[in-house]
Order: structure tokens, then C-alpha cells, then sequence
């Protein structure tokens, strides 16, 4: 990965969409690539993810992401797609080392329960070595009431 890249975990949900999109959407005005990432347990790890059918379906839900999020544009930036064994905050943060960026989207959950679970987005905000960006749900950004706990 380079230093050039904006780094986006994705996990397959709406906020790693709106992600995803947040993120093909700035590397085009940066003229940069995006490289998008999804954690996968480590065999062993009591997950129960550990098949190669697996791995291939959410290899082929990062590529329908892509297409979705590059869908139109005339000329999208270089997007590659990668499945890395580990723990998602382990991942990112290691990974941020060598991005310009950290895309994550937020799943809405927000106050109290929020900061008593811990979520990816708030450890990678503290702990990533690039700056983070935490797209809203779909509610906050469209000027909803929504409250968004930053760590």
C-alpha cells in the first residue's frame, strides 16, 4: 500500500458503503487510488470464518461495492480490494501507517452505548498514524438528528 492511498474499511454494511462511495469520491479530486480492506478473522480465532467460499463471497461483495461506487464517473480513480486476516482495529491502524487517509462509515449507533461498546471507528480515530474520516449514517448526513460520539 502506498502513502498516496486512501485506506477504507469495508465490512458490507451501509456504513461501509457510503464509505466506500465518501472515499472513490475524494481520491478522484486528490487524483490518488483507493484501497479498500475487509478484516477476516484468524483461523483459530473462534469466529467460525474460515472457508475459501467465504472469502470469495466477500471478495465478490467488495468488487459489486466498487462497481456501485464508481458507477458513472467518467474517470474513476485506480480501486484495488484486499481481504486481511486479523482484527479490524489491528488491521486499519496498521495499515493507516502507509495511507492518507482512513475511511470508515459510522452505523448510527450513537451516546452512551455507543462509548460503552467501543466501535472500530472510535479506536481508529485514536490510534491510526493518518488522519480518520467517519462517514454518518445516511440520517445524521442528511441533517437528522443523529448523535455522533468522537473518541
Amino acid at each position: 500500500m502506498r502513502d498516496d492511498m486512501i485506506l477504507v474499511g469495508f465490512d458490507g454494511s451501509d456504513g461501509g458503503r457510503r464509505a466506500l462511495r465518501w472515499a472513490v469520491s475524494e481520491a478522484t479530486l486528490r487524483g490518488c487510488g483507493v484501497q479498500v480492506v475487509t478484516t477476516w478473522p484468524l483461523p483459530g480465532a473462534g469466529h467460525g470464518h474460515s472457508g475459501e467460499d467465504e472469502q470469495a463471497d466477500v471478495k465478490a461483495m467488495q468488487g459489486e461495492a466498487i462497481r456501485e461506487a464508481v458507477g458513472g464517473m467518467e474517470r474513476p480513480p485506480a480501486v484495488s480490494q484486499e481481504i486481511v486476516h486479523g482484527e479490524p482495529i489491528d488491521v486499519l491502524t496498521r495499515l493507516s501507517a502507509h495511507s492518507s487517509l482512513l475511511v470508515l462509515g459510522s452505523h448510527g449507533i450513537s451516546g452512551l452505548r455507543h462509548s460503552g461498546l467501543g466501535s472500530v471507528a472510535d479506536a481508529c480515530a485514536r490510534l491510526a498514524s493518518c488522519p480518520v474520516v467517519v462517514v454518518p449514517p445516511a440520517a445524521a448526513a442528511a441533517g437528522q438528528s443523529e448523535e455522533l460520539v468522537a473518541g
